[in-house]
């Protein structure tokens, strides 16, 4: 997942590489938002200096080595 903002808000917004196979480097790179509600929810715990974050029931996101992890 990266990190970026848009070009009319300054609030970061968290996304996912969402493209078919994210691990292929033959595909093009494809990013998707995460709801409003997980990307406060993100930022709440990266600003607060958390290692990871529970984002549903089923995935995590590791801040430290900036990945969504299916638990």
């Amino acid at each position: 997942f990266i990190m970026g903002n848009t070009a009319t808000s300054t609030e970061p917004r968290w996304l996912w590489q969402s493209n078919a196979n994210p691990w292929s480097e033959d595909e093009e790179r494809e990013y998707t938002s995460y709801p409003p509600e997980t990307n406060a929810l993100i930022e709440r715990a990266f600003l607060s200096g958390k290692q990871e974050v529970m984002i549903d029931q089923n995935y995590k996101i590791d801040l430290i080595e900036n990945l969504q992890v299916n638990i």
